[in-house]
């Protein structure tokens, strides 16, 4: 999954996703998370700040809805 780009993450099973979206909101916003601190070098070095255009511009093919 790395190699893609993809971070895994463990979670606790109990965790729901309202609780996993704001850990990862709080941490991108006051940092001290490696993992998120790492993509977000990475997203800045490969100049991909808003990705929703980039995959604007690659195209939709082969998306199914």
């Amino acid at each position: 999954m790395t190699a893609r780009g993809i971070q895994p993450i463990r979670i606790n099973e109990v965790d729901t996703l309202d609780d996993l979206l704001r850990d990862i909101s709080t941490a991108i916003g006051e940092g001290g998370v490696a993992w998120i601190e790492r993509a977000l070098a990475a997203q800045s070095r490969a100049g991909t700040g808003d990705r929703f255009v980039t995959m604007e511009k690659e195209g939709w093919e082969g998306w199914e809805g």
